[in-house]
């Protein structure tokens, strides 16, 4: 396995990115840099031109390279391309994005030339100001236990009657939402599920479910995700929650290995949406740890958003697994998850900072929209991928997908098959542990170009 490399970045970007500072830092990205012999022509920080603003890269000899990395200060570009040239010796266009912000890691897949362009298409108020740019070939550094997966919310999936085989293949892992539940009590209990008008119950689901998965991706690990006690409002949430966690957790834990043993789950993730106090954290934390001791070879694991991953250094130290929420956050530019911010670089440093392992944490990547104008909404990617034309390069649309209204006043803002790439590569080189997908169902099938899975395998293809 080639992960040497990737150890030695890893344990550099922990002790890079622990200080206060809000900028991503990735100094030892030099060691896939292939800038030595580089010179670059054109000015880092300027006005955009009417018909974009050229900055090459012009390297000494043929050189192969497959990752762009772009430092912007004050986060003013919202449209930039990568050209690269041709054995005719044309430029043409092989990457397009939007936003750029302090740091954006770009996967153009494997070339060998001797030059490349970045282009700064548009930006506010016409400015930029790049703080550097690097080329890397990161080929052969795929870390070959990185995982990928994916929430399955059983009430959108049960009763498939044609499962995209491989969809499903792509998998390493999936998690099982919205049948179990626990009460304050500590009982543990399925819900049954209205399905098409019908309520099926929770067993039935879980047991039809597991067995589609089996038969189609045998390989696969299942997991069960458990919700508790809802409550009246967050003070009271928090209160139930506790109550299970402190008062009654012999009971609760009695109940989950049961859980586990009864469907043959490979483990238990806990998506606690969120506990604010102090003592709630901590009640949350003791049990998480109480639960690790008692769960022997099962998987132990946890979905936080970046904001929410304060538990203690000892609940950080016996989960399994660490699903980060880096999505549903817009920015001021109605972008949602973009990579700069909380959908990427930013939530993997609030990560870091927190103590947490990267090998442990799978990178969040919604494979659904956000829709801002006068409305909120959140539309499948499945939904989005029919108004895309075939264009892997966009991640928003003037489109609302609850009343169908087309109009630029309104924006529906997604991760779209590049930016997937990116952020997957991204994940991989990084040293973390895989991807997270919410949720399963939301793709197109795997046969189109536009498939969010088949950006995901083929951005690890690239570092094979």
């Amino acid at each position: 396995m080639k992960k040497v490399v990737s150890v030695i970045l890893s344990v550099v970007i922990l002790l890079t990115l622990t200080s206060c500072q809000s900028t991503f830092q990735t100094d030892n990205i030099d060691a896939f840099s292939v800038m030595d012999n580089a010179q670059i022509i054109g000015d880092l920080q300027g006005q955009v031109a009417a018909e974009g603003t050229f900055i090459e890269i012009r390297f000494s000899e043929e050189t192969t390279f497959d990752t762009v990395v772009l430092k912007e200060k004050d986060n003013q570009i919202d449209k930039f391309s990568i050209w690269v040239e041709d054995e005719n010796g044309e430029y043409k266009s092989i990457y397009q994005q939007d936003r750029v912000g302090e740091y954006r890691y770009c996967e153009i897949g494997e070339h060998t030339t001797d030059s490349l362009k970045i282009c700064i298409n548009s930006s506010n108020e016409n400015q930029y100001d790049i703080k550097s740019i690097d080329v890397l070939n990161v080929k052969d550094n795929k870390n070959d236990n990185f995982r990928i997966t994916s929430y399955l919310v059983c009430q959108w999936f049960y009763g498939n009657e044609n499962i995209d085989a491989e969809k499903m293949n792509t998998l390493t892992d999936i998690i099982l939402f919205g049948v179990a539940r626990f009460d304050e009590n500590g009982n543990v209990y399925l819900q049954d599920l209205d399905i098409n008008g019908e309520m099926v119950k929770g067993d039935v689901i879980f047991k039809d479910i597991i067995k589609d998965i089996k038969e189609t991706n045998p390989d696969a690990k299942i997991h069960c995700n458990i919700l508790g006690p809802d409550g009246a409002d967050s003070d009271d949430k928090e209160k139930l929650h506790s109550q299970a966690f402190v008062d009654n957790s012999d009971a609760l834990i009695k109940n989950i290995l049961n859980l586990l043993e009864t469907y043959e789950f490979d483990g238990i993730f806990f998506d606690y949406e969120y506990p604010y106090a102090k003592e709630s954290i901590k009640d949350y934390s003791d049990f998480l740890v109480k639960l690790d001791s008692n769960l022997g070879d099962y998987i132990l694991g946890a979905a936080f958003s970046h904001w929410s991953s304060n538990i203690s250094k000892d609940a950080i130290e016996v989960l399994d697994r660490v699903e980060i929420m880096s999505y549903d956050n817009m920015t001021e530019y109605n972008s949602h998850a973009e990579f700069a911010t909380v959908g990427g670089a930013m939530a993997v440093k609030d990560f870091i900072k927190n103590g947490y392992d990267l090998s442990k944490c799978d990178l969040g990547l919604p494979f659904y929209g956000r829709t801002h104008g006068g409305e909120e909404a959140w539309p499948s990617y499945a939904q989005i991928a029919g108004d895309l034309e075939n264009n892997p390069f966009k991640n928003t649309i003037a489109k609302s997908y609850m009343n169908g209204v087309t109009s630029n006043d309104i924006v529906t803002s997604f991760n779209g098959v590049q930016m997937i790439k990116d952020k997957t590569a991204f994940a991989n080189d990084y040293g973390l542990g895989g991807v997270m997908v919410w949720h399963y169902t939301c793709d197109v099938d795997y046969e189109s170009d536009l498939s969010l899975f088949k950006a995901v395998q083929n951005s690890l293809e690239t570092r094979n």
